[in-house]
């Protein structure tokens, strides 16, 4: 008898490992990544005008389907199919995908019947998986049959790409993908996540529906200036490009917060919390947790590196590794960046009560030139700028007048001026003092 102990992995465990924590928007993400990533080999860092990705759900299929270059025949063979990255392979400059999981965790995610096609200009490759079989089979076999595997092929452009189609649906994936709901929330995430990516020229479509990206905006102008920070970190390996920018926007509370984006997707969105410095409390910098007063706060990071395993995000690229120590130094500068900002904004708020209010006028002429954070332009400046503006004070411009009395006091003024509601008293009462007391007509 053998000494061998068996220690085999089983493929059950790998797969509900791999998909108990993943929900079905991010699996999707996962697989429009791998897109991200082919249409990034194929043109670099370059505009991807003419590029898609399209998605189709049913409660039959889930498909999805690129232009960006197709798969080559040795990357399949050797790496895209196998569940982690081989040793000694390094990803593909630039790319979003780290740990070779991406893929495949989204097939288990998603149903059991799955057909991966592939054309390069030179070749073509099929590959059917059905989940059920591949799992029953406990050998040492984890690999995949490919029915077509063929080269020193000339096709077409229009045909070169990759398409995905899964069907026999996991039961609970069925049900889910043919809401309403969740083809809103689809959408709604590539608009954030890859804006960047579609700002460059990527067309991703979502049942024939087309996503819009629309750009971040910050204020600028002489008296308003965001920060812009630029730095590269060399570390043992590629240099990690690391931009923030810090500044005001529209008032929306909705959209305040820090953005983060890793190698052109976004991986927090309007973040308010301690992850990004919200409610620090430091020895020489402090920062308040997040509040309405602070609806115009925006924050950007951007962390651009060859290797993907520096970026500081979780193996499902849905957060910050809070321990990286490239992102708790980098934190520290946010946070930096986040005070000026914050001191602007509480003295907007102290000046609305005032006859003079210079730093409004400063937003005003701001929003008539917001700019997209696209970068291109921004000069370096440490610290947020914002300064009043000289103006000369509009005697008939509206100001507001507040105070507070006991209602039963207030009530017998509404009575007495025979008004239904407290703003009423206000008016009603000024105007009788302006006119009876100083002799005016309002």
């Amino acid at each position: 008898m053998s000494k061998i102990i068996n220690g085999r992995p089983t493929k059950s465990l790998f797969i509900d490992a791999l998909t108990k924590d993943i929900e079905l928007i991010d699996a999707v993400g996962d697989l429009v990544d791998n897109s991200a990533d082919a249409a990034f080999r194929l043109k670099g860092k370059a505009a991807y005008a003419g590029l898609y990705v399209k998605i189709s759900l049913s409660s039959k299929s889930f498909t999805i389907e690129d232009n960006c270059g197709g798969i080559a025949l040795k990357t399949a063979k050797d790496i895209a199919f196998r569940l982690g990255r081989p040793t000694g392979v390094n990803a593909t400059a630039g790319l979003i995908g780290r740990y070779g999981i991406g893929m495949k965790r989204a097939f288990f995610k998603i149903g059991r019947d799955i057909i991966v096609e592939s054309y390069t200009s030179t070749s073509h490759l099929k590959v059917p998986i059905n989940i059920d079989a591949w799992r029953k089979d406990d050998s040492d076999k984890w690999d995949f049959k490919a029915t077509v595997f063929k080269t020193k092929m000339v096709n077409p452009p229009e045909k070169i790409g990759t398409r995905i189609a899964i069907t026999n649906l996991n039961d609970e994936i069925a049900n889910e993908i043919v809401t309403p709901r969740f083809a809103a929330t689809l959408v709604e995430t590539l608009q954030t996540k890859h804006k960047q990516l579609m700002t460059n020229g990527l067309e991703i479509m979502v049942n024939s529906q087309r996503i819009i990206p629309e750009p971040f905006e910050l204020k600028i102008s002489d008296h308003i200036v965001p920060t812009f920070f630029h730095e590269s970190v060399n570390g043992t390996a590629s240099p990690l490009d690391i931009k923030i920018v810090a500044g005001v926007g529209e008032s929306d509370a909705k959209e305040a917060g820090w953005y983060i984006c890793c190698n052109g997707r976004f991986i927090l969105e309007a973040d308010q919390t301690i992850r990004t410095g919200w409610g620090e409390v430091g020895d020489k910098i402090s920062i308040p947790k997040s509040h309405h007063q602070f609806a115009r706060f925006r924050g950007f990071v951007f962390f651009e590196c060859d290797d993907p395993s520096r970026i500081p995000w979780n193996s499902t690229k849905t957060g910050i590794d809070m321990e990286n120590p490239d992102y708790k130094r980098v934190r520290k500068h946010m946070i930096a960046a986040t005070r000026p900002v914050i001191d602007f904004l509480n003295n907007v708020d102290a000046e609305q009560d005032l006859d003079a209010q210079p730093l409004t006028e400063a937003l005003k002429v701001a929003s008539s030139t917001a700019i997209a954070v696209i970068l291109q332009g921004l000069t370096q400046n440490r610290s947020f700028t914002g300064v009043g503006l000289r103006e000369n004070i509009d005697p008939n411009r509206p100001v507001r007048i507040s105070y507070q009395k006991p209602l039963k006091q207030v009530k017998d003024v509404r009575d007495r001026l025979g008004v239904d509601t407290n703003r009423e008293v206000g008016l009603k009462t000024f105007e009788y003092y302006y006119e009876f007391e100083l002799g005016k007509k309002s």
